[in-house]
């Protein structure tokens, strides 16, 4: 994914997606590639959103977990969450046959080891515990052919943690972030090639949440990888 916002360990990027319409939902994710941005919004530069100015929200989301049976399926539990909030009925399993594209095409060629993009594919399958996971983009394909022609997601890559609470947590809509795992240190893990030739290297610790609030201290998440509410300082993302 693509990014502007960066943790002071410097281990959290965020980019968007949210929907045009004044009522659903949004996406967030970290850029661990260089990328031609979706950014959907103006480039030109915003006011700094002071996130101690806005007070306090929090919207009453459906809290899943991945674990026992998605270990490596944070994104797609996350999107459920999403989906589920805005009265949808789908389900984990359902998101993860019916719309999550997967891969898991890892091969050899000429001494290179080469593998799915992530950016186009969930690498591996939610279900294992030797999967990797996807990026944004993955899971905006997947929302958006769940609904069809009329789908209200778009993606607004770039916007800070204030400035999505700002515009979307304020007015009781939900943002999928793309973040690290209890926002530790992400480092660089495995590596392929992709089809492209790019040298691809995968940002362990890796997760996805779903941002559903905030306060003067904290932002709040509904965090697939413990089941539970976690709120993080503001300092520390």
């Amino acid at each position: 994914a693509h990014s502007t916002l960066t943790t002071q360990q410097n281990t959290t990027t965020t980019s968007s997606i949210t929907t045009t319409s004044t009522t659903y939902r949004a996406v967030n994710t970290t850029a661990t590639k260089p990328r031609t941005s979706t950014t959907t919004r103006p480039t030109k530069p915003r006011p700094t959103v002071n996130i101690s100015t806005l007070g306090s929200h929090r919207i009453d989301a459906p809290i899943l977990a991945q674990k026992p049976n998605y270990p490596s399926g944070c994104e797609s539990v996350s999107a459920v969450m999403l989906l589920n909030y805005w009265g949808e009925s789908i389900t984990v399993d359902q998101f993860i046959d019916n719309y999550l594209p997967k891969s898991n095409q890892f091969y050899t060629e000429n001494g290179r080891y080469y593998g799915p993009d992530p950016y186009e594919y969930f690498v591996g399958d939610p279900r294992s515990t030797q999967a990797y996971g996807c990026m944004a983009p993955v899971i905006q394909r997947a929302i958006n052919d769940y609904y069809g022609a009329n789908s209200p997601l778009q993606n607004v890559t770039g916007l800070t943690l204030p400035e999505l609470c700002k515009e979307y947590i304020a007015k009781d809509q939900p943002v999928l972030v793309w973040v690290s795992i209890g926002m530790v240190e992400i480092y660089n893990s495995t590596q392929w090639y992709l089809d492209d030739g790019t040298l691809y290297t995968w940002p362990a610790n890796e997760h996805c949440m779903l941002l559903v609030g905030y306060d003067e201290s904290y932002y709040y998440f509904n965090d697939p990888y413990t089941g539970m509410l976690k709120k993080y300082a503001h300092w520390i993302c």
